[in-house]
């Protein structure tokens, strides 16, 4: 191990430490950062509790009023921007962009899945990944390259704010880094969050139906309805829970007085504002989601969970889940 992994190790180990002495006092927004396990219910309550913005134990100003979190979201003088001194700071796959990436509107390959099969690590991640290097004309030979690095750059969106282990931090760096030299930087953005959060969504929906087999074999004969059900689940379990920005100057924000560097978190599901925080990759998350999600309902009718779903560690922002084992045989009812 280097110099540099050790004094990287330690910092991470250390801002993971004041995470759970911070969530220790009972601030509900320091419990969010700690992410093990916590019921997302009872914590988006306690934070509405606290008024339209207040001042969490960690020391980010935490909004949940809608017209607060519209403002942060809006105005330029909050920015988007990752500290200096950040795991991801070099390699910021968060950057802003004029760019506004289109809804995908090709078809979805779903090759080589089986009859048993992981539906998010084996299906959805790359096929949205897929639809992300279509919509980003990425050449075929670099394909499997893009999808590989896009897939494993997701766990970016929860590091910028909860601490990731080290192997998982190179992990991200590394993938970032490989996206840098395959898609310009306005690019990045569609690459790691808009692939994040398309699969994110996909999956609770997918997670959510197949609690009850026969709303699922019901959108393999209506597939179209993979939008509203994906509206449906956004305003329940947002893909995006979490948006940080930063204070580009001293500002009122409701009746607190923010001062410049101050860091602002929306809570996204307490103000109900779904993906109005990303409007650049809006689009197409929900088209790439919907896609993927009716895609899979029409190869797989009769689709079933045949396992435990296992959710992201340290994943205060999507609380993403990372596998869902699913069996693709039609059980006999009798």
């Amino acid at each position: 191990m280097t110099r540099t992994d050790t004094d990287l190790g330690r910092r991470l180990l250390t801002e993971r430490g004041m995470h759970f002495l911070f969530a220790h006092g009972g601030d509900p927004y320091a419990v969010m950062l700690r992410a093990e396990d916590e019921d997302e219910a009872a914590l988006t309550a306690r934070i509405k509790e606290r008024g339209p913005i207040y001042r969490s134990r960690p020391g980010a100003w935490v909004v949940s009023d809608p017209e607060l979190a519209e403002r942060v979201l809006t105005d330029p003088r909050f920015g988007a921007e990752l500290p200096a001194g950040h795991v991801l700071a070099e390699v910021n796959p968060f950057l802003e962009t004029d760019w506004t990436a289109p809804p995908s509107t090709g078809g979805v390959a779903l090759d080589g899945l089986f009859v048993r099969f992981d539906l998010v690590r084996d299906a959805l991640r790359p096929a949205v990944a897929w639809l992300a290097a279509e919509v980003l004309t990425v050449p075929r030979a670099d394909l499997a390259a893009y999808t590989r690095y896009a897939v494993a750059a997701g766990p970016a969106v929860d590091a910028v704010l909860c601490a990731p282990r080290l192997a998982d931090a190179h992990a991200v760096v590394d993938a970032c880094a490989g996206l840098r030299k395959l898609v310009p930087d306005n690019a990045l953005l569609l690459s790691v969050l808009g692939v994040e959060l398309a699969a994110t969504w996909a999956a609770e929906a997918a997670h959510t139906l197949l609690a009850e087999p026969a709303r699922w074999r019901a959108l393999s004969a209506e597939p179209v309805a993979a939008g509203a059900i994906l509206d449906n689940v956004l305003a329940e379990r947002p893909p995006m829970r979490l948006d940080s920005r930063v204070a580009r100057a001293d500002l009122r924000l409701g009746a607190e007085r923010i001062t410049q560097g101050d860091e602002v978190v929306v809570h996204v599901g307490a103000a109900g504002i779904g993906l109005r925080g990303v409007p650049r990759i809006a689009a197409f998350t929900r088209a790439a989601a919907a896609t993927v999600l009716a895609a899979l309902a029409i190869r797989f009718p009769h689709l079933h969970l045949d396992g435990a779903p296992v959710r992201r560690l340290r994943a205060p922002v999507t609380g993403a889940l990372i596998r869902l084992p699913v069996d693709s045989t039609a059980i006999d009812p009798h």
